[in-house]
């Protein structure tokens, strides 16, 4: 027997599952999260997140002891939910293919547990085509057709605002299921976008890779400068100044997370010219930090000096490493023997006179992460500084 009211999140305890069950819950839902990270359970229970989201502990401490509000590893507590959302993470290959075996297998599973009159919705990124190979293998035995696409669309730090502000994308071959999913989205967001399947996959997958391609333009963009002894953060500041033709081209920098890159492989192993933009993104992306590298091995004497990183974080003002360039810095730093020292805020905290002294005591500063805190930073003009989003641009342009 299905209960109306209850909606399990596989995955609830990560990036994209914990928003959605607070926000259900807020909805007056009974919320079952189910996620395999015991340690992250544990803080949710005490109304704690396991990572940054802006306001979400706010709500987690109504959560606290509620009977509405359940934790667990135990995938069986899904069977008598009315929905079951599916939030983990579609990992690609060390080829850079799509990598989706674990998730079949979740989803097989997930179906023996449940009933027909349940309706299972896939939150993650998939390749166009996926959902169609699922809708076969869960149609093809057991006659089970109450199945959703409906891909998260948030910004990482911002999910508890953005999921209700950002159109919801949402598809299905069954109409009758999809009456249920918009009706229950209409409850978390004003509008709610109906299209096929294969056309919400795509659009997933081109977002995320239009914005990967768009920081790779950016990071070449950045490279030609810098080799002309140029700043591209003031040029793109000109020419984009009150000109809308030009407004849309991204800050260069680390480009990391669990994301952009990996959509990105995923679309491009769909591409039948393999020679494409896609790929040539991800060679500038990937190899920014090699250049950083290469860049300070041309100053006199490098591997005397002292090399300090600002940063470790894949993007600013967050605690997640998962995919993080700095990270791919640090190691080409000691594959090369090279001195430094990191300091980033989100996960450690230093006196204010050991950042000064770690410094005071480096000739090279790499900023790899443009966390907020850094703006109070003084560099002194005896620094080689290395900036590749321009984040310590002080020149005005009138």
């Amino acid at each position: 027997m299905v209960d109306n009211r209850k909606i399990s999140i596989i995955g609830g305890g990560g990036h994209i599952g914990l928003p959605l069950s607070v926000l259900l819950f807020n909805q007056g839902y009974k919320v079952n999260l189910v996620d395999i990270n015991k340690q992250n359970l544990q803080l949710i229970k005490k109304g704690k997140a396991p990572f940054y989201e802006k306001d979400i502990e706010k709500h987690l401490k109504n959560t606290i002891e509620n009977k509405r509000f359940e934790t667990s590893h135990v995938l069986e507590t899904i069977k008598d939910s009315k929905f079951i959302f599916i939030c983990i993470g579609t990992p690609i290959s060390k080829k850079l293919r799509p990598d989706l075996k674990k998730f079949f297998n979740l989803i097989i599973s997930v179906k023996k547990i449940i009933n027909n009159n349940s309706h299972l919705i896939i939150r993650s990124s998939i390749a166009p085509g996926t959902f169609r190979k699922i809708f076969k293998a869960l149609n093809k035995n057991n006659n089970f057709t109450n199945l959703s696409y409906c891909p998260e669309r948030v910004l990482q730090g911002q999910s508890m605002i953005e999921l209700s502000k950002i159109p919801q994308i949402i598809s299905s071959y069954n109409l009758k299921t999809l009456k249920h999913v918009k009706k229950l989205f209409s409850k978390l967001c004003k509008t709610v976008l109906v299209c096929k399947p294969e056309e919400a996959e795509m659009a997933k997958i081109l977002s995320n890779a239009y914005r990967y391609m768009n920081f790779s333009i950016a990071n070449q963009f950045f490279q030609i400068c810098d080799q002309n002894d140029l700043s591209f953060e003031k040029i793109r500041r000109l020419m984009s100044f009150n000109y809308s033709r030009a407004s849309g081209l991204a800050a260069s920098g680390f480009v990391g997370g669990p994301c952009l890159m990996k959509d990105t492989m995923q679309l491009n192993y769909l591409a039948k010219n393999k020679n494409n933009l896609l790929k040539h993104s991800y060679e500038v992306n990937e190899n920014l930090p090699k250049y950083i590298v290469n860049k300070i091995k041309k100053i006199k004497n490098y591997k005397s000096k002292k090399v300090c990183i600002l940063g470790k974080t894949f993007k600013a003002n967050n605690d997640d490493l998962r995919g993080s360039k700095s990270l791919d810095l640090i190691r080409i730093l000691k594959k090369n023997k090279i001195k430094h020292e990191v300091y980033e805020p989100n996960l450690e905290k230093k006196p204010k006179k050991k950042i000064i002294s770690m410094i005071d005591s480096s000739h090279i500063i790499v900023l790899a992460t443009p966390h907020k805190e850094f703006k109070k930073i003084k560099i002194s003009k005896n620094k080689v500084l290395i900036d590749t989003s321009g984040f310590f641009l002080k020149e005005k342009l009138f």
